[in-house]
């Protein structure tokens, strides 16, 4: 299975942010090999800008280089921001995620914020209900 991961999931992780412990255990299935995660080129910046602020720059960049060991990066071009400014998405960081699930053949974008996404041609899914449905735990 190939997914698009929001932004907020790996900054759920790197930014440990507890209360999103599910956000975790996605990268753990993608670094397991469960998965195949794919972050959209834009974020690694904005990553980088948010770990900047709450570690040193080293740290930032460790952090960068691990997370580039788990995932793949996928850009989109000229045409596809082009669809990414005309999409029905309001936010215009949301469109350029929908439209790298395009470009990237994945199955599902994992957010937290899946009614973002209500106008994407590629479903989204929260980490919940994606562990839930596709990893559920066996008894």
């Amino acid at each position: 299975m190939r997914v698009v991961l929001d932004l907020n999931i790996i900054l759920d992780v790197l930014l440990a942010r507890k209360q999103f412990l599910e956000s975790a255990e996605v990268l753990i299935l993608a670094e397991e090999g469960q998965l195949d995660a794919v972050l959209p080129l834009h974020a690694v910046s904005t990553i980088y800008y948010f770990c900047r602020k709450e570690m040193s720059d080293a740290a930032a960049r460790t952090q960068l280089a691990k997370l580039l060991e788990i995932v793949e990066v996928q850009s989109i071009d000229s045409n596809g921001l082009k669809v990414a400014i005309a999409s029905p998405i309001a936010d215009f960081e949301d469109a350029i995620v929908a439209e790298t699930a395009v470009a990237a053949h994945a199955d599902f974008i994992i957010t937290r914020n899946t009614r973002d996404y209500s106008h994407s041609v590629v479903s989204a899914i929260t980490p919940q209900d994606f562990i839930a449905r596709y990893f559920p735990i066996s008894q």
